[in-house]
């Protein structure tokens, strides 16, 4: 579960790249309501001549909680990808323009295909580097 849920912050961190809201990944690893919260920020980034730049070092996940239906994955996310205007390398102004630590935590669900991330909260500031 936890290498599903890694799949998914890399999904996302790897068509953040080139703002691309229909890279495969991405509905390979999440469903909905997180794979159109994904494509749709994408889009906005794309539409705003944003894409990102650089790491993301995604912590020690841990699954916190198993149901029948799901399950929990949170982890302490040190997010050096950036978003940046392409034109002039700048970062864009606000928090997607700095690097963080961001508690991430994400509802895991089962499908046919394995497990995917259906919904993710991440709160900036929330955890210290580990």
């Amino acid at each position: 579960m936890v290498a599903a849920w890694e799949a998914a912050q890399v999904a996302f961190h790897d068509a953040a790249l080139t703002a691309d809201p229909s890279f495969p990944a991405l509905a390979a690893t999440m469903v909905d309501p997180q794979l159109g919260g994904a494509e749709s920020a994408l889009r906005g980034m794309r539409a705003r001549g944003e894409v990102a730049r650089g790491p993301d070092f995604y912590g020690s996940p841990r699954v916190s909680t198993v149901t029948a239906t799901g399950a929990t994955v949170v982890s302490c996310v040190h997010g050096e990808e950036i978003v940046i205007f392409p034109r002039n390398g700048r970062p864009v102004p606000g928090v997607l323009g700095q690097p963080d630590y961001e508690l991430v935590t994400s509802t895991m669900v089962p499908t046919s295909s394995g497990w995917k991330v259906a919904d993710q909260t991440v709160r900036v500031g929330a955890c210290a580097g580990s």
